[in-house]
């Protein structure tokens, strides 16, 4: 479709979400909700709650496993 030259760069896909939120506690960011109605009703959402709900609570072996 777009012929190699789309290229998605996502720096923080690997890193904890509990890390982010203390950071922007720390640096005293302003947090920004996503407008879209949809936001909250996606594929991405779906496999992120299974994530942590499923494979996650297998312990610290599994979660390092995924993101390695």
């Amino acid at each position: 479709m777009f012929k190699g030259r789309l290229h998605i760069i996502r720096p923080l896909f690997l890193t904890e979400k509990r890390l982010i939120r203390s950071l922007v506690k720390k640096m005293q960011w302003r947090v920004v909700k996503n407008p879209c109605p949809f936001a909250e009703n996606t594929k991405r959402k779906f496999v992120e709650k299974f994530v942590e709900e499923k494979i996650y609570p297998l312990g610290y072996k599994v979660r390092k496993s995924i993101i390695t």
